[in-house]
């Protein structure tokens, strides 16, 4: 990925809630791979400020849900 996107521009339909957007909500997704075979997605978000563990376990549920 060349350009870095909004995280949310690239997931708008994501509903997380108000503590996990508030922190995606600068995020910019800076590299982004799905592998379809084993049906993940690896992403290198750059954000102001470090994810607690329990946000990035969200996000990734969320992701998954998706």
């Amino acid at each position: 990925m060349t350009e870095k996107k909004p995280f949310f521009d690239i997931f708008g339909d994501i509903a997380a809630d108000f503590t996990l957007r508030r922190l995606l909500n600068g995020a910019r997704v800076a590299d982004m791979t799905l592998d379809a075979a084993s049906r993940t997605l690896a992403l290198e978000l750059e954000a102001a400020e470090a994810f607690p563990p329990a946000a990035i376990a969200a996000a990734e549920a969320l992701l998954a849900e998706r």
